[in-house]
């Protein structure tokens, strides 16, 4: 198969433990794009996050896009235009709010380059020390959202991977609710919500639909729980060396190295040159 685009998750893969990218995969990467293939950097991060990040890093533009919210936002960056949206209804978004307050998890989402919190918490400021951002203090989104939101992160910081958070998601899930929502650990102490038809799985498939690639000529790499999704939809879903064991069972191949020694280099070596 010739592979023809690359959806790489960015924390714990394409970027190293000091968010950047080294040397030679960042060679790898322009040599890459020169040849005509695609890059999409796939994550969780808002797209504002994401651009400022790539620019920061010196990705170029051309050949280059941004599946954003976990799939539910994707962008052409040469562009410079929203290729497609996946948003979860106000409504929706407000019960899952309401059921986080009632169980005192923190839970925030996204508008703009601000995120509305119900509480001005110590998971908030983890967060925005993470992914600079405005802060909104409101339990009711209808008196601040101009727009439906594209997902909802529930984080806590003292239990991490644990019974509370992973309860919060089943009672979700089992609820009406679970009908219209996915729900993914994206690290241990984050739990995101979004769109049934969003997620990078559904990211990658959208994506490759719009740009005409065949799936099957698609190639993925992450770390998380929330990269399974993008793992089985590509052609070749590959894991990282440092990634969650969830996801190295469900990868067709798992790097030699990680992401702190030039991991994507490897698979693009490999896999594309």
């Amino acid at each position: 198969m010739q592979y023809e685009i690359l959806y790489t998750d960015l924390d714990g893969t394409l970027l190293n433990s000091n968010k950047e990218i080294s040397e030679d995969t960042m060679k790898a990467i322009h040599e890459m794009l020169t040849r005509g293939k695609k890059l999409v950097l796939a994550s969780g991060r808002p797209l504002h996050s994401i651009l400022e990040r790539k620019n920061t890093l010196g990705i170029p533009n051309h050949n280059v896009y941004i599946t954003a919210f976990n799939g539910s936002q994707l962008y052409d960056c040469e562009q410079d235009k929203i290729i497609e949206e996946y948003r979860v209804p106000i409504d929706t978004a407000q019960q899952i709010f309401d059921l986080a307050h009632e169980r005192n998890i923190h839970i925030h989402t996204f508008q703009d380059k601000s995120v509305i919190s119900c509480a001005d918490d110590k998971e908030l400021a983890y967060y925005t020390t993470y992914v600079p951002s405005d802060v909104i203090i409101n339990q009711k989104l209808s008196a601040v959202m101009k727009e439906e939101p594209f997902k909802l992160l529930a984080i806590d910081l003292e239990e991490p991977e644990t019974k509370r958070l992973a309860a919060f998601k089943e009672d979700v899930l089992s609820s009406p609710l679970g009908e219209k929502i996915s729900s993914v650990f994206s690290h241990a102490t984050y739990l995101e919500f979004f769109r049934k038809d969003a997620g990078k799985g559904n990211g990658l498939i959208h994506l490759c639909n719009y740009l005409q690639i065949p799936v099957e000529a698609s190639i993925s790499v992450g770390d998380e729980e929330n990269d399974i999704s993008m793992i089985l939809a590509a052609g070749l879903g590959v894991a990282m060396k440092n990634a969650v064991p969830a996801l190295k069972e469900k990868a067709s191949y798992i790097t030699e190295n990680d992401n702190d020694h030039n991991a994507i280099a490897e698979i693009i070596t490999k896999f594309i040159f």
